[in-house]
Parts: C-alpha cells; sequence; structure tokens
C-alpha cells in the first residue's frame, strides 16, 4: 500500500520534469523569457532588464491571496483528484475501440490504406483541431447552463492570474472537459484509425502531439497572465493570444461570455462570441464582489455544490408552481 501511495505521489508531483505536462519547467522557462524580452521592448527599451523583471514580479504578485489559493487548489486536485481525472481519460481509448470495432467489423476498412507522412500529418492537424473544438464546446456550454456554470465559476474568481490559474477548477468542471473532450478525440481517432493498421499515426514530440509541443513552448502558459501580448492581424483571427484569453476573464461585464477559445480563435468568431482588445484596452480579473465567497478549499469545493444544489431546488419549486 505505501509503495502504491509513493508511486502515485511521485506520478502526480513530477509534472515539473514531464515534457507532457503543460508546467513542465522548459514550458515554463520559456514562457519568462518571452514575459521579460515582451516587457522591455514594449516599454521601448526605456528600462533595463532588471526593471522588466521587477514590473512582471509585481503585476504577479498583487494579490497573495489569489495566489495562495491557486496553489491549495493545485495541490489538493493532484492529492485527491488526479486518480479520477485518469480513469475518466480511459474513455477515449474506450470510445476508440469501439468506433474502430463497428466500422471494421461492418464495412471491412480496416487496412484499405497504406499510412504515409502526408497522412500522419493530416492526421496530427486534425486531432489538435478536435481536440480544441471539444475545449471550446465544453467552455462555451459551462458559460450557456447555469448549472454548469456554478462550477465553473471557480476558475474566473481570480483576480492575479498566473500559469496555476488554468489549473484552478471544479471537479465537475474538469471532469465535463475531459469527458467532452476524450469523447470526441475517441470518436475521431476510431474512424481515422479504421482505414489504417492500427498503428499510431500521430506525430509526436516530448510525448505528446507535435503541435501541441509547439503551442507549448512558444508561450502557451502565458495566457494565463499579466503579459498582455497580442498577435498582428495575420495570426489572430486563427490562433489566441495571451491577451485575448486574458479579456476572457476580465470583470468587464462588457467582455462577459467572449473568447472561449483555447488554442484557435475561430471558433469563437464562428459562434458569435469573439471580442478582439486593442491595446488601449485596460483589463482587470475577477468577478466583481465574490472572491471571498469561493476563496480557500472548503469554498472552492463546497460552494459551487450548495448554489448549484439551490439553482435545482429553485427550477423544481417554479415548476411545481407552474
Amino acid at each position: 500500500m505505501l509503495h502504491f501511495i509513493i508511486d502515485y505521489l511521485i506520478e502526480q508531483f513530477s509534472f515539473i520534469i514531464v515534457p507532457s505536462h503543460g508546467l513542465y519547467f522548459v514550458y515554463i522557462a520559456s514562457a519568462i523569457l518571452i514575459a521579460i524580452v515582451y516587457t522591455y521592448f514594449v516599454n521601448e527599451r526605456k528600462s533595463s532588464f532588471k526593471k522588466a523583471v521587477s514590473k512582471l514580479y509585481h503585476d504577479h504578485t498583487s494579490n497573495r491571496v489569489s495566489i495562495i489559493d491557486d496553489l491549495k487548489v493545485f495541490v489538493v486536485d493532484k492529492l485527491i483528484f488526479g486518480f479520477i481525472y485518469s480513469s475518466i481519460l480511459g474513455l477515449a481509448i474506450t470510445i476508440k475501440t469501439t468506433t474502430l470495432d463497428l466500422i471494421t467489423n461492418n464495412f471491412n476498412t480496416y487496412a484499405m490504406f497504406e499510412p504515409t507522412p502526408l497522412i500522419s500529418v493530416v492526421y496530427t492537424v486534425g486531432a489538435i483541431l478536435v481536440f480544441d473544438l471539444g475545449t471550446f464546446l465544453e467552455h462555451y456550454l459551462a458559460h450557456r447552463i447555469r448549472f454548469l456554470w456554478e462550477f465553473h465559476k471557480v476558475h474566473h474568481v481570480p483576480v492575479t492570474l498566473n500559469p496555476l490559474t488554468a489549473y484552478r477548477s471544479h471537479p465537475v468542471n474538469q471532469a465535463c472537459y475531459i469527458i467532452v473532450t476524450s469523447s470526441l478525440l475517441g470518436l475521431y481517432s476510431g474512424l481515422f484509425n479504421s482505414f489504417f493498421d492500427g498503428q499510431s499515426l500521430t506525430i509526436t514530440f516530448a510525448g505528446q502531439n507535435l503541435f501541441m509541443f509547439l503551442f507549448l513552448a512558444l508561450g502557451l502558459n502565458l495566457q494565463h497572465s499579466h503579459v498582455n501580448i497580442r498577435y498582428p492581424r495575420i495570426l489572430k483571427d486563427i490562433f489566441v493570444s495571451p491577451s485575448y484569453h486574458q479579456l476572457h476573464h476580465s470583470s468587464n461585464p462588457v467582455h462577459y461570455d467572449k473568447n472561449f477559445g483555447f488554442l484557435f480563435s475561430f471558433w469563437d468568431r464562428l459562434f458569435g462570441c469573439q471580442y478582439h482588445p486593442n491595446k488601449d484596452t485596460k483589463l482587470d480579473f475577477g468577478i466583481p464582489d465574490e472572491y471571498s465567497s469561493y476563496s480557500g478549499l472548503y469554498n472552492h469545493y463546497v460552494e459551487p455544490v450548495r448554489k448549484a444544489i439551490r439553482l435545482v431546488r429553485i427550477c423544481k419549486f417554479n415548476e411545481d408552481i407552474h
């Protein structure tokens, strides 16, 4: 039993040296480097790199309570819910296998085509698009459906953003995210692989989809930061910039329910919920007057459940009246 616990803890907390994890030290280092260089040049090199670092530190530590809450939730999620999340991820394999069996057994498509480098590129690009579509849809529904919003709200209460904020979510919200993305990826993989001989078609690097690696290496962690990098027009209608996602966390009601995209911004354009920030856009983060209700581990995990139950009771009461 002790051996199992030790192995589990090592698996959960070795993320800093695991390239397939978003907080791998190389991705964090690249994000910090990009942030320093950007902050230095955006000030037209009027200050030193030392002052750029000082500004970044101040911007990201202005609210210690929010940072500590991020850290506490991250650790508890790793300790308690990591095993549950890993179990749910198995759904993708189940759906892939089921889809593969249904198609190959009924239509005799197995090994119909020979995999080629071009097929692998197409499959790998398709996989990242399907993953991002699943992420977008779950995120969109988490805002649009009041019951789900009660569980997603905890991700929006932080008033200071940092890479750990990306992991500040409620288990119910996280489970919904894993189920949606895993289901779509499993279906996509099963459909695609049913025409080949079963070998992996994904182009991988550092243990993950090549394109996911590139996103992380090029500063994906800055989405949850105070480094408001904007992309030029040629890129901003395709990719999500740090500034683009930061606006999604804005406390300004004008920005509510905008910019749900994770990697690609064109989903927002298709669904009519895109808002491109300009260079003069000033942002404050969080949900006004809500932080204290969700601060601390107890409130983070229990308050959404209480509010969701209350919402269900109110809906049932209204139905009974009518």
